[in-house]
């Protein structure tokens, strides 16, 4: 089998079984600069029952990870993230309060593939891990409207305050009321840009991650 080298990390599928045949994946290792910045298209300028939905794994619970942010503290949006004690958590505004969803501990473990679904649905906020709800608040919708970047991971200096994640995502999707506006398939491989299958908008900037073939 061979053994591939991503940064600094040694990647041994002998070690870490994460294949699933021939997948490609984005590799992040945890900075302020690594995301996927998909920019401020309308496709995404949404205010309502909003679905975020990542296959993701992570490396190490070595620090909190940011996994999506469009978060501003003197506007609204919302930020989700993986703490230390293995937490999956929504922050962010839709009203000018500040609100927290978070699911028990351990929910997360390192070197395990999870499919993570942030979701409103009108009334309440909701996580959703592997198919089973781990929390639920009355929070009201998810408010991404304004001209805030949406990105994968991360910026330098980010509301957020955590790192982008040290992990690997295969791909992410947005919903509105239902609908599909937007599919990353993270098939690329290769270059600068993650293509949204579903419209001609919403690609995505990669900033100092990988592709890797596992």
């Amino acid at each position: 089998m061979p053994i591939y080298r991503v940064g600094d990390m040694k990647v041994d599928p002998v070690r870490y079984p994460w294949g699933y045949g021939n997948s490609i994946v984005l590799v992040s290792r945890g900075g302020g600069s690594q995301q996927v910045d998909f920019g401020t298209p309308t496709i995404l300028n949404l205010k309502g029952a909003i679905s975020l939905e990542i296959s993701l794994l992570v490396f190490s619970l070595g620090a909190d990870w940011t996994v999506f942010d469009n978060y501003s503290a003197t506007q609204y949006g919302n930020f989700m993230r993986i703490r230390t004690d293995g937490r999956v958590q929504v922050h962010g505004r839709n009203s000018g309060d500040y609100r927290v969803l978070s699911s028990p501990e351990g929910i997360i473990s390192p070197n395990k593939w999870y499919v993570i679904r942030w979701y409103s649905d009108g009334s309440d906020w909701v996580i959703n891990v592997d198919g089973e709800e781990v929390a639920r608040a009355a929070y009201g919708v998810f408010d991404w409207e304004g001209n805030i970047p949406k990105r994968l991971g991360s910026s330098t200096g980010s509301v957020s305050g955590s790192p982008g994640l040290d992990g690997m995502y295969r791909w992410a999707k947005v919903r509105y009321n239902g609908n599909l506006v937007a599919s990353w398939p993270m098939t690329e491989g290769q270059g600068n840009t993650v293509y949204n299958a579903v419209d001609a908008t919403g690609d995505g900037t990669i900033n100092d991650l990988a592709w890797l073939k596992i």
